[in-house]
């Protein structure tokens, strides 16, 4: 089953030139991974290291499960023709969406799980690496484990499990109200461009739960009413056993 929904999804994609094409004939909004739009529209240079990243991603995982010399040519095109191994190296954009990050790291584990190239692992890794660097002050268990099963580097464990004992197991969104606080400290370079947020993020315990998509740095938000995604805990806790990160 899994290898059917591959094939269709990928084949799809293959066929409609690199879009994902919705029942009304058109391209969905972001299903865009199309040279003639990454490289060549100007509107599109934010997404193109991300898109490029996906796609190569995308390709390379369909090629495992199905095995078609077509994912393998299309990959190959697109790295030598189109140059998107390039493209990933700056693929995060400083001050960009926050489900940008979740979207890149969760192409990054397969690329890097399956690519023997010791070439185009370097580009991957080197990509991973800086994206890294821009959200470790996040102390994300998930983005820390990905960063350490995928290129065998340090990836603060220690954060990591220091958050999954923090995370609170019933996962109600309680209501938490910071903004007044006179002891929270703040980006002083953010600060300079009229940017108010915290230096770092509040510790689990005084802030809600959220999914990996979602700002760490919300002062005030829950409503005591909603129940949280339990994988946010699940996921990275797994992924740092299967990979033997964590005990």
């Amino acid at each position: 089953m899994v290898r059917g929904s591959c094939k269709r999804v990928t084949h799809h994609i293959l066929d409609h030139g690199y879009y994902l094409v919705d029942v009304d004939g058109k391209p969905t909004t972001w299903g865009v991974w199309a040279p003639e739009k990454l490289n060549d529209d100007p509107k599109w240079w934010h997404e193109r290291g991300l898109g490029s990243v996906e796609i190569l991603s995308h390709l390379k995982v369909a090629s495992r499960l199905v095995g078609e010399e077509r994912y393998d040519r299309a990959y190959r095109d697109l790295i030598h023709k189109h140059h998107y191994a390039l493209n990933a190296l700056e693929a995060k954009i400083s001050g960009g969406v926050t489900h940008d990050n979740q979207l890149l790291f969760l192409a990054y584990y397969p690329l890097l799980q399956l690519e023997r190239d010791p070439g185009l692992r370097a580009l991957y890794a080197a990509s991973l690496k800086r994206t890294w660097d821009f959200e470790r002050i996040e102390g994300s268990p998930f983005w820390n484990f990905i960063y350490g099963a995928s290129t065998g580097e340090p990836c603060d464990v220690e954060t990591g499990v220091e958050a999954l004992r923090e995370i609170p197991l019933d996962f109600i969104l309680w209501k938490k109200h910071n903004s007044h606080r006179a002891d929270l400290k703040y980006d002083a370079a953010l600060e300079r461009e009229g940017i108010k947020r915290l230096a770092r993020p509040l510790p689990w315990t005084e802030r809600i739960i959220h999914k990996w998509d979602k700002s760490p740095f919300v002062l005030d938000s829950g409503n005591d009413l909603t129940e949280g995604d339990q994988t946010v805990w699940l996921l990275p806790y797994w992924m740092g056993r299967y990979h033997r990160l964590i005990d």
